[in-house]
Order: C-alpha cells, then sequence, then structure tokens
C-alpha cells in the first residue's frame, strides 16, 4: 500500500521527493495515508531506492510532519550526494556480516577439534584460540600463556618459536619465504609434544598485522589414538585399521599377511576394502591421504 515505495521502484538509484511520486492531493486521499502516515505524522519525504548489491535493494526515506516545511529541490541534491556514500556503507556492513559469520563457524569447529589451534602475532601474543589450546597451556609443564603471550618453558625453543612465527606471519606478505616449521618440546617422562607453526592465508582485502598459526600435537596422542581416528573417520574394522598402519610403517602387503597369519589373498580383500572406503586406488595414494591428516601428522 506504499504508493511512495512502490512508484519509486521506477527511479531506483535517484533521489526524489514524495510529491516527485504521488500528488499532495491524491496521497492525502489514499487509505495508506489516512490509516498509516496520518497518526504516525508522516507528511512530507525525501527518499530513494538504490542497489546495494545485484538483486537487493535498499530504501531511505526522511519524514516530516504536515504542519512542517516541505522537503525542496536542495534537499533531494543533499541526500543525492549521500546516496553513493550510503550505498557503499550497507555493501561494507553485510560483507563484514558474512565474514563474521565464516569467522563464528570456523571457530566453531576448531572449538571441536582435539588438536590445538592458536593464532599469533608477532612475540607470540596470542589473538585467538580454541578450547583445546587453551586447556592444553592450562596443564603443560614446558608451555604456558603469560601475560596474553605464548611461551615454552625452554629458552631456546621459546627463541626458536618466535622466530617461526616472525617468519610464518611475514610469508603472506612477500616479506619471508618460510612454509612453516614443526617444533617438538619435550613434555617430561620421556613424552614430547609438537608444535606446527604455519602461514596464514593473505586477506589482501583486510590491513591487520602479519599474524601465524600454530598447531599443538597433545602428548596423550598416542599410536592407539590414532588408529581410533583413523578408524572412526574411514569406518574401517579392526583388521583393515591394522592392515593400514603396517602399511604406514612401511611393510609390505606380504610382510603384513605373514605377520598377521592370514592368507595374501586375505590380505589382499582387505585392501581392496579400504581402498573403497578410503577412495583410494593405490598403496601411494593411500600413504599420501593418511599423512595428509593433521590428527597423524601432529602426533
Amino acid at each position: 500500500m506504499d504508493e511512495w515505495y512502490i512508484r519509486a521502484q521506477h527511479r531506483v538509484g535517484e533521489a526524489v521527493l514524495g510529491e516527485d511520486l504521488v500528488s499532495e492531493k491524491l496521497l492525502m486521499q489514499t487509505e495508506w495515508y489516512n490509516d498509516y502516515l496520518r497518526p504516525s505524522e508522516i507528511h512530507h519525504v525525501v527518499g530513494a531506492e538504490f542497489e546495494v548489491e545485484p538483486g537487493l535493494i535498499a530504501a531511505v526515506a526522511i519524514h516530516r510532519p504536515a504542519d512542517a516545511a516541505a522537503f525542496e529541490a536542495k534537499d533531494r541534491a543533499k541526500l543525492a550526494l549521500l546516496l553513493p556514500h550510503l550505498t557503499q556503507a550497507l555493501r561494507l556492513m553485510r560483507r563484514m556480516e558474512a565474514n563474521e559469520r565464516g569467522l563464528r563457524g570456523g571457530f566453531h569447529a576448531l572449538a571441536s577439534l582435539s588438536v590445538g589451534v592458536l593464532v599469533v602475532s608477532a612475540g607470540n601474543r596470542v589473538r585467538s584460540l580454541n578450547e583445546a589450546a587453551e586447556r592444553f597451556a592450562k596443564t603443560a609443564s614446558a608451555m604456558r600463556i603469560h601475560n596474553g603471550r605464548l611461551e615454552l618453558n625452554d629458552p631456546t625453543l621459546d627463541e626458536r618459536l618466535r622466530a617461526a612465527v616472525r617468519l610464518a606471519s611475514l610469508a603472506p606478505f612477500g616479506h619471508s619465504l618460510s612454509a612453516g616449521e614443526t617444533i617438538v618440546v619435550p613434555a617430561g617422562q620421556g613424552q614430547t609434544f609438537a608444535l606446527r607453526v604455519g602461514p596464514l592465508p593473505p586477506d589482501p582485502s583486510a590491513v591487520v598485522e602479519p599474524l601465524a598459526a600454530i598447531f599443538i600435537g597433545v602428548p596423550a596422542m598416542a599410536p592407539r589414538s590414532w588408529s581410533e581416528h583413523i578408524r572412526a573417520v574411514y569406518n574401517l574394522s579392526p583388521a583393515e585399521t591394522r592392515l593400514l598402519f603396517a602399511l604406514l610403517n612401511g611393510r609390505r602387503l606380504a610382510e603384513y599377511a605373514s605377520d598377521a597369519g592370514v592368507s595374501i589373498h586375505t590380505a589382499q580383500t582387505q585392501l581392496k576394502s579400504v581402498f573403497a572406503k578410503t577412495g583410494c586406488r593405490r598403496q601411494s595414494d593411500l600413504i599420501r591421504r593418511m599423512f595428509a591428516d593433521p590428527m597423524l601428522r601432529l602426533a
């Protein structure tokens, strides 16, 4: 019923006065004016409809009551000057909202991982981290987050970590050739954990400080949990899982069959089933896929 809005659809991107669209006499005779505009003290208007993105139209209207001065051509000209800036502002707002939704989804996914993930800036200052990294930092004896910075108790390893973060964070800006580094940290009682430092993808649309990602392999990641993880992901049977890990450890199929006490035909059948479940066709593809799994690599 909004005659202003309906008629402005034919003049998208143009600032208009209410009188440009509907004469005052006709306006006051409409049911829309008497039921809505008059009780709301809306009588004069200057406004516009404009395209924010393809297929997305926005509208802006500035109102005055009947006893106020009518808008004039100079008011229409002022709104025309404002429209390009308003359009750009709404575009940026929508992009920011989309980015925020993506970030929220990404952090929800990170929160569910058992691998610790941190995003840090120069000097190892922590900008964000998931729950696994926060728990690990609170319980690990060889690592902590102090005054907002990630620190290793070993001074040599701590300096090495700072250097790795510095190089990785500069790589997206073209100031470093670093592809990342893995630092193995003693955790006591014969255990170790791995810190994998890597560059983040460059974001040319944002002017931000250099950042790097750190992935933490938790000491509790024992060979049994690796096999359970791989078995759950690919729905492998216990026998298929044992065969897969024998191949990952460099065993030949015939050697596995002999060690497992099964015929080579049975081993070949199991391998075909592993191929089908993992989507691989050759042993080399299978091994590459397994070592690309971040849980296995970090452990």
